[in-house]
Formats: structure tokens, sequence, C-alpha cells
């Protein structure tokens, strides 16, 4: 009973992500990660990926958009009608949940970890994303193509979590928030019987991936998911924390390994398991590259590894 009370709390306090994961499912839709041909090449090769803190990543300032979204529908009217509802379960619930907010917004900002991957569509299996090559891959890009079942999964241990990026503005959010509302009031007596701390724990959730979760509608066509890791909300860091230069740029990172381990509960998630394909980008030396990283995959147990990894033709240079 408790496990359908807490799937039926997310379905209310996260509608849109519910819809999205469903289309996942749905459809079978893979995952794709577009990067540069050497940190492809790391990743297989450690069986390893980086997640970056949110400020060194290009589109950082993504995370103070949300924010502003956050903060223009919760002065608005929407705002007003969310905490009416939860006025009646507990005159409290407000103080302590922005309080809690609050406390923790500027690690928001500074101490969120992430990892990004796109909706892969199917008919991008040979050549890949035009716009994903120009944004995020450099001169000799490469797209690892995911299969899913890692990103819908909840059980892992480590804290983890991944979530579809929604692309709203201020007006869009705010458009969310009062459907959000809407669906609390169709449910009103199911949440009058919860707890103020368990509502408490859902609605700070809420916030939290709605900051860490939005970006500019402009990005739209990047379909993208972000795996996300908070640190400072961690009592057992069961991720490795490293140094690393980046394009020159010495900074922390934590690593998501690429192997199983059952008692973190990371299963499906070695390299055999997890990667679908290869798609070298458009450039001078796809061929020599395909080569390359066909040797890669079979050391790394991939069984007929010529037939995962593909060069895409689009004519640019």
């Amino acid at each position: 009973m408790e496990d359908l009370d807490a799937e039926r709390l997310y379905e209310l306090f996260h509608p849109f992500a519910v819809q999205r994961v469903n289309g996942i499912r749905e459809n079978n839709t893979r995952f794709v990660h577009y990067t540069n041909a050497e940190a492809a090449m790391s990743i297989i090769r450690n069986q390893e990926i980086w997640m970056r803190r949110v400020t060194c990543m290009s589109d950082y300032l993504e995370v103070m958009h949300g924010q502003g979204c956050l903060s223009h529908a919760f002065d608005g009217q929407a705002g007003k009608d969310f905490w009416k509802i939860f006025d009646d379960v507990s005159v409290d619930l407000k103080t302590e949940v922005s309080k809690l907010f609050e406390g923790w917004l500027p690690s928001f900002s500074t101490e969120t970890y992430i990892t990004c991957v796109s909706e892969h569509r199917d008919k991008e299996d040979i050549i890949g994303r035009l716009s994903m090559w120009r944004g995020y891959s450099g001169r000799q890009g490469v797209a690892l193509v995911l299969k899913n079942d890692v990103f819908l999964s909840s059980g892992n241990t480590v804290g983890l979590a991944s979530s579809p990026v929604e692309y709203l503005d201020e007006n869009d959010f705010s458009a969310h928030l009062s459907d959000i509302v809407l669906n609390i009031k169709n449910n009103i007596d199911f949440i009058k019987g919860k707890t103020p701390e368990n509502l408490k724990s859902y609605i700070f959730n809420m916030v939290k991936f709605a900051v860490l979760a939005t970006k500019h509608p402009g990005f739209k066509e990047e379909k993208e998911w972000r795996v996300i890791y908070c640190p400072f909300l961690e009592k057992e860091k069961k991720l490795e924390k490293e140094i690393q230069s980046i394009n020159g740029v010495p900074q922390a990172v934590y690593k998501i390994p690429l192997r199983n381990i059952p008692e973190f509960g990371l299963e499906g998630m070695a390299i055999p398991q997890l990667l679908d394909r290869i798609i070298i980008g458009p450039n001078d030396f796809g061929w020599p590259m395909r080569d390359a990283f066909v040797q890669l995959l079979a050391e790394s147990g991939v069984e007929n590894p010529e037939d995962r990894v593909f060069v895409s033709n689009i004519p640019i240079r």
C-alpha cells in the first residue's frame, strides 16, 4: 500500500514527468549522449561517465532560468492557489517547505552534478542529429546511443535521479503549476490523509526538480533528460569524486560506474548491456575512428562490435 501511495503522490506532483516516462516506455525510446571522441573513448575504456557541476556546464544559466520560473509562478496566482490547498492540511507546511528549500537553494546552483542525454529518434540511427553535433560534439563528435532501462529505474541507492527536461518560459511554468493544483484538488481527500512531513518531502522534490530540469524553450529540439546527483542531500557518498581537468579547467567530477553493482541497485549498467550503438559524427576521419571504436567495444566485451558502430554521412566538414 505504501508503494502505491508513493506512486500516486509522484503522479500528482510530477504529472509531466510521468507523461514523458510513459511515452519512453510505450515507444521503447532510446537515449543518446553526444560528446567528443576523446571523452567517448574514456567512457568506454574506463567504464565510467562523469557528472559535472552545473556551474561548469555550457548551459549552466539554465538553473537560474528554472529558479526564475519557479519564483514567478509562486509569486503569482498559481502559487497562491497551491499553498491555499495545503493551508487546510497544515498551517505550517508552507513555512517549513520554504525554509527547507531556501536553505538548500544555493547548493542546487553550486553543488549539483549532472550528465545529459537526449531522446534518440529511430530515424537518427545512422546520421545522428545535426544540431547536437554542432552544439556539443566539436570537430570529432561521437554519439553513444543507450538503452532506456537504467534511466527509467528508480531502484538505485547511490542518489542518482533521472528527469526529463521541460522547456518552459515563466507563463508556461505557471500554467504547469496550475495543472498540478487541479490534480491535487481532484485528489484532496487522498492528500489530506498524508502526514505534513510526507507532503513536505514531495513538495520539496517537486520544486527541486523544477529548478534543476527546466530550460528555456529555445533548447526544445534537444529533448534532453538529466541524470542528477545532489551530494549535499546524500548521507552516504557512494559515488567516487575526483579532480579532473576538462578543457584546461580543473574541476570536481563524480563518476557513474558503467558496470553492474547489484548491492547499489545498479543493474543493466555494463557497457555490453547499456550501449545500443555508436555513431561517429561528420568529420574527415570517420572510418579510422570507426575502427578504433570497434576495437574499444571488443575490449569491453561487446559481441559483434562491428555491427554497433556507424559513420554519419551528413555532408559537412
